[in-house]
């Protein structure tokens, strides 16, 4: 059976820093990167997002990010992401990932997913995004199928 944690580095009870990870025997699924815009009280800061130490200590079980949609709640901290991890794998539907790129994100990072195309990795995990509506273009949810089960984000 497999052993899988799921957990926030950010966005429980908050509008912003969207970061959830799926951690499916010791290999991490992270389930978008989002930033927080600071507000009046913090002087100096223009968004906050969520400490990425844990993802920078442990790189080498990253399998990649998978962003949902083009709303800088769920994608804005992936800039930063990359500066700690260069070679993390980012996976985004076209219109996420040309916005990813006005925003200065180095093209080898990032991979273009169809919704309805199976993503597969070692032993049987695969992601599966799903077409959902919401207020921007190409928005997906993600199914990670695992040997036990499936999870949905």
């Amino acid at each position: 059976m497999s052993k899988i944690k799921i957990f926030s580095l950010g966005g429980l009870n908050e509008n912003g820093k969207n970061t959830y990870v799926v951690d499916i025997d010791n290999r991490l699924f992270i389930l978008d990167a989002g930033l927080k815009y600071a507000n009046d009280s913090n002087f100096g800061i223009d968004y906050i997002i969520p400490d990425y130490n844990f993802f920078k200590q442990n790189k080498s079980r990253i399998e990649g990010v998978f962003i949902t949609h083009a709303h800088p709640e769920s994608y804005g901290g992936v800039s930063d992401l990359v500066k700690i991890v260069p070679d993390i794998k980012v996976y985004a539907t076209k219109y996420v990932v040309k916005q990813m790129l006005l925003d200065g994100i180095n093209e080898k990072n990032l991979h273009v997913i169809e919704a309805h195309k199976k993503i597969n990795f070692k032993n049987k995990v695969s992601v599966f995004p799903i077409n959902v509506n919401h207020s921007v273009p190409d928005s997906v949810m993600y199914v990670i199928n695992t040997a036990d089960g499936a999870v949905i984000y």
